[in-house]
């Protein structure tokens, strides 16, 4: 051999010597196998894959090293990757179960492509990757995005279900999270949702109301000069209805990020209350005004209310009955002929007249006539006198 000749394959085998080198840093396994389907050559990422040393990985079978699966079922040696490369069926790329003696379980990535040796020869080179972890953080980052999914429609079918508007801001005001609720009790044009448009939107909500400057104070109170204050209290819009407000500071950890406000309409039940406050009233002073002595005794006997004409009548005020069973003020010949009629008052409903003797404050008796009738209160069965 010349040299010249000499000097050339020297530089080759340099040359393979740095491609040997270099294949053998890259993280994906690579293989050459023959027409036969025996390995030629191969990297140490591939011989780390197999755990086999690199001796005896050559003029080995791929399908004796590596033992794939598609869909759980074994694949036969004569439709292993290279054999396909080879038979030029493979595809680009094809995913594959893969279990070692160790019953470890991968999932490997593996593209192959059929090179033409001089000679007519045919091999196949696969390229191996192990997609196995990254198969894993993907189904948890699905799972999770399932998990956080679920999450979220569960919230907002919450919200859905409340009877109260929600609406949750952020600390540049801009909307968060809201219900339907919230819509339709201030009237909001979805459009004044949007990030751009916080001014408008607190502009509309506060024109609403019988006195905007105090709602817009109430607010930037609470956003900028008692963040961590909970507040709650009426807001009486210009229609007649009123909204109760409740505000609570939004915490992440042990920062705040924005700002929670729910809003009731209770304007119905002020309206029942008044009316109930009304006729109260009126009761009052029908009864104040009455000639006779109205009293309600609880089922125990004792006193609960009587009329303020009492004192006209007998000398004792109302504070000094109240809590006192009546029968004390009964003379003891006629207290068997009225507890007789208070019994058949509570038990069959029936009203009754009964006439007895009372005791007045000065210590003297006088007969006096009641109607016995049984009513039903919040606290329970009572009867009037």
């Amino acid at each position: 051999m010349s040299i010249h000749l000499t000097s050339l394959v020297n530089q080759l085998r340099a040359i393979l010597g740095k491609m040997e080198v270099a294949l053998g840093t890259i993280a994906d396994a690579i293989v050459w196998t023959g027409s036969d389907g025996k390995i030629q050559w191969c990297n140490t990422a591939f011989d780390k894959l197999v755990n086999r040393p690199h001796i005896l990985v050559l003029n080995s079978k791929l399908s004796d090293l590596l033992f794939l699966s598609l869909a759980d079922e074994a694949v036969a040696p004569e439709s292993y990757p290279n054999m396909r490369v080879l038979a030029g069926e493979y595809e680009i790329t094809e995913e594959y179960e893969c279990r070692d003696g160790k019953h470890r379980s991968l999932i490997l990535e593996i593209s192959g492509n059929c090179v033409e040796l001089a000679g007519g020869d045919r091999s196949s080179t696969l390229v191996i990757r192990d997609v196995t972890q990254a198969k894993h953080w993907e189904t948890e980052g699905y799972l999770a995005q399932q998990k956080q999914a679920e999450t979220l429609s569960l919230l907002q079918a919450t919200l859905e279900s409340t009877a109260d508007g929600i609406i949750v801001v952020n600390q540049e005001f801009n909307v968060a999270v809201f219900n339907q609720k919230f819509i339709q009790m201030w009237s909001i044009p979805e459009s004044l949702l949007q990030p751009s448009q916080s001014n408008e939107r607190f502009k509309f909500m506060s024109e609403q109301t019988r006195d905007p400057e105090a709602f817009i104070a109430r607010v930037k109170e609470l956003f900028y000069k008692f963040p961590e204050q909970e507040a709650f209290d009426l807001v009486e819009m210009k229609n007649g209805r009123v909204f109760e407000r409740y505000s609570q500071p939004q915490w992440k950890g042990d920062k705040i990020i924005g700002r929670v406000w729910s809003f009731r309409d209770i304007t119905a039940r002020q309206q029942v209350e008044k009316a109930l406050s009304e006729s109260e009233i009126k009761f009052r002073r029908i009864v104040e005004n009455s000639n006779d002595i109205i009293s309600l005794i609880d089922l125990e006997g004792r006193i609960s209310y009587i009329s303020p004409n009492l004192a006209k009548l007998t000398g004792y005020e109302t504070t000094e009955l109240e809590g006192i069973p009546f029968a004390d003020f009964i003379h003891p010949d006629d207290l068997p002929s009225c507890l007789d009629a208070v019994n058949r008052v509570v038990t069959t409903g029936e009203r009754l007249e009964v006439e007895y003797r009372a005791r007045l404050k000065d210590g003297s008796w006088q007969w006096q006539a009641t109607n016995l009738a049984k009513t039903d209160d919040i606290d329970g069965q009572q009867f009037s006198l």
